[in-house]
């Protein structure tokens, strides 16, 4: 006897030449729902596009067969959206070859695809990659088809740095998750066409007015701790309890499920932000299309946002109190800076050190 446990799902390894990605672009689906949308930096492009060319290593490409219906399948890139996607862009002449392949040919360095000579165009067309395509979990509405891929592609980002909230997008069936991603990502997907879209026209206005990014899901992050403490009062609001509170809220039908919103802590958040998006949206520089110089860092909003939430739940809210809240607003974040400048000032005086 051998010990041979039983696999939920198959892995057949092939060969894909590169060319067929851009050829085809329509047969991937470079950014499944549980990936964020990220880009390499030009060096990190360029040194794959050296790799291609010399015949070096490239890690195998892992594709999930998904069906969406009786007679249609498509290609899910579960790992390798960004050797795809530079590929894909160095066919479209989008990116150049870099200054290293000089010593391999003289006339190539520099150049775009449609400049390179035909025998060099020719052998790079030839080139492959290797993939594994993942086949017996192609129901993109079976949740344990989706939690299975989902842990296939965390399982393969083990090396990479991942924030909670990073880790915490990828809860697919999380109606929790799913409300803070279409109120606060700038991206989105297509469920019922399963397709990426890369304008989420739901993100909420507030977001758009902060002075701060969404690179790494800040936006995301800010959102579920508003919905905590208005669903929980004053209560934890650390990363594992934006976590706890995520699973918390996963269910056997939650994939593309927005049912959280007729929950009440998610209309009062809602009604909050949009409070605060009427009492920030005529500053001069929220106007010019920039953003708030004030909403900053998360204890400054997220103080707001309670001050905000308590006056909306026990006064009539007018013109005039709208603008004092705001004076207040700003002049709190001045106190609060200025009092952080001062203790940084005074921790860095010799004279203050023992």
């Amino acid at each position: 006897m051998a010990f041979d446990p039983s696999r939920d799902y198959k892995i057949i390894p092939s060969k894909t030449k590169i060319k067929d990605f851009h050829e085809y672009p329509d047969d991937y689906i470079t950014r499944p729902p549980y990936q964020r949308k990220t880009v390499w930096s030009k060096k990190k492009q360029q040194s794959l596009l050296d790799s291609i060319v010399r015949g070096y290593y490239v890690p195998k490409i892992v594709l999930r067969k998904i069906r969406l219906d009786s007679d249609t399948t498509i290609q899910e890139v579960v790992d390798g959206q960004q050797r795809i996607t530079t590929v894909q862009r160095f066919y479209a002449d989008e990116i150049i070859l870099p200054k290293s392949l000089k010593s391999i040919h003289p006339d190539i360095p520099g150049k775009t695809y449609s400049k390179l000579p035909v025998e060099v165009r020719r052998y790079i067309d030839r080139q492959e990659f290797d993939v594994d395509e993942i086949t017996d979990i192609e129901d993109p509405r079976n949740p344990e088809h989706q939690k299975l891929a989902t842990e296939i592609f965390w399982r393969l980002q083990q090396g990479e740095s991942l924030n909670q909230m990073e880790i915490a997008h990828a809860r697919l069936s999380s109606l929790g998750r799913n409300f803070i991603v279409k109120y606060a990502d700038d991206i989105t997907f297509d469920f019922e066409s399963y397709k990426p879209v890369d304008k989420n026209s739901d993100k909420h206005r507030f977001f758009n007015i902060l002075n701060r990014p969404n690179s790494r899901m800040q936006h995301l992050s800010l959102l579920a701790r508003m919905v905590l403490l208005e669903s929980k009062g004053v209560t934890d609001l650390k990363d594992d309890a934006i976590v706890e509170w995520i699973d918390a809220t996963v269910v056997k039908d939650g994939i593309g499920n927005q049912d959280f919103e007729n929950d009440r802590s998610a209309k009062e958040t809602l009604a909050t932000l949009n409070l605060l998006y009427a009492l920030f949206k005529d500053d001069p520089m929220a106007k010019d299309g920039g953003v708030v110089q004030e909403l900053t860092p998360d204890y400054v909003v997220l103080s707001m946002f309670m001050l905000a939430r308590y006056l909306k739940a026990n006064y009539k809210i007018d013109s005039d109190i709208k603008q004092l809240l705001r004076e207040f607003y700003i002049s709190f974040h001045e106190r609060c800076c200025q009092q952080i400048d001062l203790s940084a000032s005074v921790t860095n005086d010799p004279d203050q050190v023992g």
